[in-house]
């Protein structure tokens, strides 16, 4: 629940919780959990659309992958555990993996989907469909990238 809060502290207004696609709440939102990613040991980035991607790898690198994934995006006024709780809980088991040795025999990929709610885009879970195996075409020449 510190984390949560921790990332509520970020928001596009003053009386609620609202983290849009690509606001200045949602950039200082994804480096923060890039960062936590980082300090949990994931091998972590974000990727053109914004997802905060996050890896604890196994020994064998030709391992399949289990993903853990929400979004952290928020419509307006929100809970501050709406998808960021998915997102805070596969990183608190990675980063106990981690700390205590624990290799998988398989990749734990966490993802922080960017949206969830389309405001950009108007198409649901636009930045997941490169993880569901569709096209982020569209989605690309909708969003700017995060730098």
């Amino acid at each position: 629940m510190e984390l949560a809060d921790r990332l509520a502290q970020w928001s596009e207004s003053t009386d609620g919780l609202t983290c849009t696609y690509l606001s200045p709440a949602h950039r200082a939102v994804a480096a923060e959990i890039g960062d936590l990613m980082r300090r949990a040991g994931l091998l972590t980035e974000i990727d053109a659309v914004a997802n905060v991607v996050g890896r604890y790898p196994t020994r064998e690198q030709a391992a399949r992958a289990l993903i853990l994934a929400s979004h952290y995006d928020t419509v307006r006024n929100a809970g501050k555990y709406d998808g960021r709780l998915g997102v805070l809980t596969a990183l608190v088991v990675a980063e106990h993996l981690n700390q205590i040795g624990r290799k998988l025999p398989f990749h734990l990929d966490v993802i922080a989907f960017s949206e969830e709610e389309a405001c950009v885009s108007r198409r649901a879970f636009s930045a997941a469909a490169q993880w569901r195996g569709g096209s982020t075409a569209s989605c690309l020449n909708t969003a700017t990238p995060v730098v």
